[in-house]
């Protein structure tokens, strides 16, 4: 096919950049996010439901060259949206990958009438709460012993969706694939054809 010819083409690239691809997770991509994202086991079931179409929720994927370098999943409040999960291949973390699928979800939460994202993050996760600081969110407080482990996780809020959405323009430019939403604010169906954030 003229695409997979012109992906071959295309050089890989060391940060964000033109040749990734911000998409909508399809069927076919559970197994290769899991494997190349180290998710755990009850994110790969959510996952897998969702990419049936089971659960509400979207989840993308950045892909570069054909690779799928990370993913995020989220679900939608009355007004609001709730960061689930965001991964990012190891040898692609601190290269914009996670800010460009935030600022996407970003986009795709005010489309569907959000005004603001939250999310839930490890207390002791300094790579996340930094860059989760660096393009907006502000800690709310802390629910005591989230994690299966006992762990506390820090509550972020984000109230500047539109803000959070700028982000991708000022880290380089990376294609957005993303179909218009559907009436029951699912994404349409796109062509077939990521260690941890959170």
């Amino acid at each position: 096919m003229i695409e997979d010819a012109a992906r071959r083409r295309r050089p890989a690239a060391a940060g964000v950049g033109i040749g990734m691809v911000v998409r909508p997770a399809m069927p076919a991509d559970h197994d290769p996010i899991v494997a190349g994202l180290d998710l755990s086991a009850s994110t790969s079931r959510l996952l897998a439901k969702d990419l049936a179409g089971a659960l509400p929720r979207h989840c993308l994927v950045a892909e570069d060259g054909g690779e799928i370098v990370g993913f995020a999943m989220t679900t939608r409040q009355p007004d609001e949206v709730h960061l689930l999960d965001i991964a990012v291949a190891a040898s692609r973390r601190r290269q914009g990958v996670a800010r460009h699928l935030l600022a996407r979800l970003a986009a795709m939460a005010m489309a569907d009438g959000a005004t603001a994202m939250t999310l839930e993050v490890r207390t002791s996760n300094r790579p996340a709460r930094s860059l989760y600081a660096r393009v907006g969110f502000v800690d709310h407080g802390v629910r005591p012993g989230y994690y299966r482990d006992g762990e506390d996780a820090a509550i972020l809020w984000h109230d500047d969706l539109a803000g959070l959405v700028e982000i991708a323009g000022s880290i380089g430019p990376a294609r957005v694939a993303t179909p218009p939403m559907t009436a029951v604010g699912r994404l349409a169906a796109a062509p077939a054809n990521p260690a941890r954030m959170s």
